[in-house]
């Protein structure tokens, strides 16, 4: 008997460690199943974020290599809906799903020089929102009529801080008082990139320009008084060196402003909303019912002076003429391009781009891209990404 309950005890034992094995192997054999899908996972997305590098690369190829004077939206770089396009990347990247988009990002009316006229055409005319957007971008701290500063932002939940800058990014537009109520109706239309032509600037906007580049405060207000001396003068700055004409503008002032002024036209016409084109060529004494008169349902002009004609019949005074040209163009120099590649079912890697295209001489033929914005990560959701506000701004 003492024999059977030996035998008992150890086949008892026995049991247990098979059972204790088990649950070592089992345990063991997930973590490698587990580990085995991370590293699938890893190889997927490094993959997939090659595959969106490689539509970013395309893109921007073709951008550098257009050889035109004017930008349309039909043009290779631009147009990646067409057949041509979808066909290309399908066969480049067999088995997924590619998408992608360029649009115009300078075109879209920029919130940091916009004029007050057009801003309250932009907010139809809300008090509150012009006063609270100028008040946001302004360095002082004196509120406007229907506008709002620091105090207001300070009691809200949770405390906000009022800028008192250039805004950095659009998507800022939702903390601004009155204003983020507009912002969805608005968010295509508007941007804080693009170029700046210091003929149509406002001096207090070219103020914040000269103080955001390093430019000395008291050094910075003098050359804004001196830009208001020369618009009142109907003096038209046609490069770099006529900043010189302003008697504190020094060679160093100019190497710290460079690249972010164009002495033309600044809307391409070719790109423009319809609500874009109401908004901006009302600038020119435009109606806002006969600025579609401009297209035609084209938007395809190739010549600045077909451009001013065609505003001419639409209703505009040819004595603004100058002024025109100095607002619209049939060319662009900054671009918004998305790249969006599918990962697995429910996710996707994207690439959210800014570039500015330019040429660094006048008689150079070669295009130089710099990139303004990046963002580029996986994404688990299509509503994910691309509309955040600066991280300068938030709680005080």
């Amino acid at each position: 008997m003492a024999y059977l309950r030996q035998r008992g005890a150890a086949l008892v034992m026995v049991m247990w460690l098979i059972v204790l094995l088990s649950a070592v192997i089992v345990s063991f054999v997930t973590r490698i199943t587990m580990e085995a899908g991370i590293a699938h996972n890893m190889v997927t997305t490094a993959e997939t974020a090659a595959a969106a590098r490689s539509v970013y690369q395309i893109i921007t190829d073709q951008m550098l290599q257009d050889v035109n004077d004017y930008d349309l939206p039909d043009e290779a770089w631009a147009d990646t809906s067409s057949e041509e396009w979808i066909s290309r990347m399908q066969a480049l990247f067999p088995g997924r799903a590619v998408s992608a988009a360029v649009w115009d990002e300078g075109s879209r009316i920029n919130l940091n020089t916009v004029s007050i006229s057009m801003l309250r055409r932009l907010f139809k005319e809300d008090k509150s929102a012009v006063d609270s957007v100028m008040d946001w971008r302004d360095t002082d701290q004196d509120a406007r009529e229907f506008g709002a500063e620091q105090p207001f932002y300070a009691r809200q939940t949770p405390p906000l801080k009022c800028r008192d800058s250039l805004l950095g990014h659009k998507s800022e537009l939702k903390l601004v008082r009155a204003a983020g109520e507009h912002y969805e109706r608005i968010k295509d239309m508007i941007t804080t990139y693009g170029m700046v032509n210091p003929n149509i600037l406002s001096p207090d906007v070219f103020e914040s320009f000269c103080c955001g580049v390093g430019i000395d405060d008291f050094v910075a207000e003098r050359l804004a008084r001196e830009l208001k001396d020369l618009q009142e003068k109907n003096i038209r700055l046609k490069n770099y060196d006529d900043l010189l004409q302003m008697p504190s503008m020094h060679r160093k002032h100019l190497e710290m402003l460079d690249g972010l002024f164009v002495f033309g036209g600044l809307y391409n016409v070719n790109f423009l909303t319809a609500d874009q084109t109401a908004c901006i060529l009302s600038e020119c004494g435009i109606a806002a019912e006969e600025a579609q008169f401009v297209f035609r349902g084209t938007r395809k002009f190739r010549i600045v002076d077909d451009l001013i004609a065609a505003m001419i019949a639409a209703g505009m005074d040819e004595g603004v003429q100058d002024y025109a040209r100095q607002l619209v163009t049939v060319s662009s120099s900054v671009f918004g391009i998305n790249v969006s590649v599918e990962c697995g079912e429910n996710s996707r890697y994207n690439i959210d781009a800014i570039v500015r295209r330019f040429r660094e001489k006048p008689d150079d033929r070669q295009w130089v891209l710099e990139v303004l914005y990046w963002k580029e990560g996986l994404l688990s959701s299509p509503s994910e990404g691309g509309d955040e506000p600066s991280a300068n701004v938030g709680a005080g």
